[in-house]
């Protein structure tokens, strides 16, 4: 990695500044060797972590199906890792995702959840129709939004469509965590 020059770069220099040149190339390349221990070593880490996150998405082996890992499939099948949201880059792209491919997501989400739903439990089957189907209207709602919101040039129609959609979209929200939690209002939602 060493700095290329030609003869034709020292001609003319004065013997001191031949010196600092050759103590700069012997920096420089010391400085390429460093980074590319460190990139190398990045690699090897990044692929440690990859493993760890593989081997927790598998389940015991006398497990042979659960809820998680059906879930965790129909992400991946939309070209969503939930594993992003711990290395901190559940955002953008994957929530994208999961807003324009949730009725197919939750359509698949609720097939899977009566596989393992609780007989016990009066009216389940309504219970899992209504949130999967609350979710495909929320996220949808939500993506119309951020449509809204990230266009370029909205006309006025637009603007004032964003703050019925903006209100809708909150407006399901809070009724779906009423349905899930007792806290039906979270922080980020409570204007």
């Amino acid at each position: 990695m060493a700095l290329r020059r030609n003869r034709a770069q020292t001609v003319g220099l004065l013997p001191n500044e031949t010196e600092e040149l050759a103590e700069l190339d012997a920096e420089f390349t010391a400085l390429g060797k460093a980074r590319d221990e460190l990139t190398s070593e990045r690699k090897n880490l990044m692929e440690k972590i990859e493993k760890a996150h593989e081997s927790r998405r598998k389940p015991p082996k006398e497990v042979t199906r659960t809820w998680y890992l059906l879930m965790e499939r129909i992400y991946r099948d939309c070209g969503v890792k939930r594993e992003d949201y711990h290395k901190r880059k559940f955002s953008g792209r994957p929530l994208k995702e999961i807003m324009r491919k949730s009725e197919k997501i939750f359509t698949e989400a609720k097939q899977m959840l009566r596989e393992f739903k609780d007989d016990s439990i009066d009216g389940i089957d309504a219970k899992i129709d209504n949130v999967c189907d609350n979710m495909i209207s929320l996220l949808s709602s939500w993506g119309k939004v951020f449509n809204t919101l990230y266009s370029k040039d909205p006309s006025q129609e637009d603007k004032a469509q964003f703050k019925i959609d903006l209100d809708t979209a909150v407006r399901k929200h809070r009724a779906l965590r009423g349905l899930v939690d007792y806290n039906n209002d979270t922080p980020k939602l409570h204007c």
